[in-house]
């Protein structure tokens, strides 16, 4: 289950977690061995859905919108826990076709990343 702002979003397609290095300037030891500072790692989650009628469409976008810090409640290897992200980036394939004589919405890709 995941919750965005305390509200449940529908379940994705495809759910994945990635952790992104936050890296110092690059660096020349003694011996002339690249040395980095790894200052810390952010998490980055991203969601896709294959498909999403009108009506979830509206819910996900409406609490997902580009450029929006959000409170996202999701899973996590050690369990799930509340993240504080940055809505990264929100890309539907296709806008609109008719399925069963529904709109829906296809390939939604959204990118959130941890403040």
């Amino acid at each position: 289950m995941i919750l965005v702002d305390g509200q449940r979003i529908p379940s994705p397609t495809e759910y994945r977690l990635a952790c992104s290095e936050n890296r110092g300037t690059r660096q020349v030891n003694a011996l002339g061995e690249t040395v980095r500072d790894v200052m810390n790692a952010k998490r980055r989650v991203e969601i896709r859905y294959k498909r999403l009628s009108h009506q979830d469409a509206e819910t996900v976008f409406a609490l997902l919108s580009p450029d929006r810090e959000v409170q996202l409640f999701c899973p996590l290897p050690q369990g799930d826990e509340t993240l504080r992200c940055f809505v990264d980036v929100l890309q539907a394939g296709l806008f609109c076709r008719m399925e069963n004589g529904e709109n829906c919405w296809a390939d939604v890709y959204i990118r959130l990343e941890e403040v």
